[in-house]
């Protein structure tokens, strides 16, 4: 067996749902189209509530076919707000299974995918540019990892956030509506097919009106994530920061920013200690 690269990604967590009502359960809820799940891929989506705000962003996976089983991937206090949310449709699909047991799947990122390592209780799925998710059932299985060649955790996170894979926490629910946070351009929205909760709202601005906030990287030399979230251009607050890592002296970070100020110089934080360029 090769090497295989590897971090334990403790900040990641998952609902499932089985049945043969699981995708029209998903249909009804998610902003992503379910008819694009296909086994093993993810797929970004996100769930708002009745006023068009999203409770939580999702990276989607379909695990099996046959019975139908789906994965929530998501932050695990996101997560926590998301089954709350759920739970309260949930009831009127009898043929699907709720499960939110948040410390059932164990998450770990590598580089190399082990064909050897596919199999009951391990799944693999491709992740952003050249990496790996491997999810397993097995806290306690000793063949997983199949080596101790570890990378930090904050390099996968460094990495998420340069491909753009948005992780909205347990603070930020309900806090924005999907173009807000550019979910629509990260392929996380349809619009074409048809209704869920909060669908009027979503829709609404996409064809009437335009989003004056959006998400943009950004890129800073720090030795840790800052403490402040607040994005600054001179002396006027222009966004904030929601997303955040920092890998060997270099941090980067997913900003909502008001679209008309993009142009000029910003700094984060109050102080406006922290230069930060729009990474394009």
């Amino acid at each position: 067996m090769n090497d295989l690269q590897h971090c334990q990604l403790s900040h990641l967590s998952a609902i499932q749902l089985s049945g043969s009502d699981t995708l029209n359960f998903l249909q009804g809820q998610s902003t992503q189209d379910i008819k694009r799940l296909a086994l093993n891929t993810p797929v970004a989506g996100g769930f708002c509530n009745v006023k068009g705000r999203l409770i939580s962003t999702v990276q989607m996976v379909l695990v099996s076919q046959e019975p139908t089983q789906v994965l929530l991937i998501g932050e695990r206090t996101g997560l926590e707000a998301l089954s709350a949310h759920l739970k309260k449709y949930a009831p009127l699909f009898r043929k699907m299974t709720f499960d939110d047991q948040l410390d059932r799947l164990q998450f770990f990122g590598g580089y190399q995918q082990d064909k050897q390592t596919s199999g009951e209780t391990v799944t693999v799925v491709p992740w952003g540019q050249n990496r790996v998710l491997y999810i397993t059932e097995q806290p306690d299985a000793t063949d997983f990892p199949p080596t101790e060649t570890l990378i930090p955790s904050s390099e996968w996170a460094y990495q998420d956030v340069l491909d753009q894979i948005l992780w909205l926490d347990g603070t930020q629910s309900a806090a924005w509506i999907p173009q807000n946070v550019s979910l629509d351009a990260l392929d996380g929205v349809s619009f074409k097919k048809g209704c869920y909760t909060g669908q009027e709202v979503v829709a609404r601005l996409h064809y009437k009106g335009q989003s004056k906030k959006r998400l943009f990287r950004l890129t800073f030399t720090a030795d840790q994530s800052p403490d402040e979230t607040d994005v600054f251009a001179g002396t006027t607050r222009v966004g904030e920061v929601i997303q955040t890592a920092v890998h060997n002296g270099q941090g980067a970070a997913l900003a909502v920013l008001k679209t008309d100020k993009t142009g000029e110089a910003m700094t984060l934080g109050e102080n406006r200690q922290v230069p930060v360029e729009l990474l394009h």
